[in-house]
This record gives structure tokens, C-alpha cells and sequence, in this order.
């Protein structure tokens, strides 16, 4: 999808990615299962000048933020606040 019209799957790239949130608030996130960010993150929530129109965003230590939408077991994250969104399954 997206403007590029590219989808990126774990089988076509050989790549696995992982992504930890801990509940003391920290991130760990792993590529193909080594560990290349970790930071503290906060959790906040967008309000614009319609109540209802609100955004989940995730702010990491390392300056970065992503808008995100959990839906049952499926996280959806923007990369960089931009319009391309990354799906993560969750692992139980």
C-alpha cells in the first residue's frame, strides 16, 4: 500500500522485527532477535479543536514519536509521523 504502492513482508526482506513495551515504560526493539534500541517511551493522546477528533501517540527519549492504533491484537504504527504505517501482530 501507500503512495509507493510497496508492501514489505518478513518473508520477502528475511528480516524479523520485534518490538517490546514494557509496563515501566520501556522500549526494546530488535531486529532478526538482537536488541539495536532501547529507550524510556510515554504514552499521549492528541486532542485538536474537536474533542472527538483525537490521535494516540507514542513518545520516545530518543526525540522520536509515532501516531499508533491497537486493534484486538494488531498494533499499527506510522513510521516517523509520516502517512506509512507498519503492522505488528502481537506475541503471547
Amino acid at each position: 500500500g501507500g503512495f509507493a504502492g510497496t508492501c514489505y513482508y518478513p518473508q520477502q526482506t528475511k528480516e524479523s522485527v520485534s518490538l517490546v513495551y514494557t509496563v515501566d515504560s520501556i522500549y526494546n526493539y530488535y531486529l532478526n532477535d538482537t536488541l539495536r534500541t532501547s529507550c524510556r517511551f510515554h504514552v499521549n493522546r492528541l486532542i485538536y479543536t474537536n474533542p472527538n477528533d483525537t490521535t494516540n501517540v507514542i513518545k520516545y527519549d530518543t526525540g522520536n514519536s509515532e501516531v499508533f492504533l491497537i486493534y484486538h491484537d494488531t498494533l499499527s504504527l506510522t513510521v516517523n509521523g509520516a502517512d506509512i504505517w507498519s503492522y505488528y501482530k502481537r506475541v503471547k
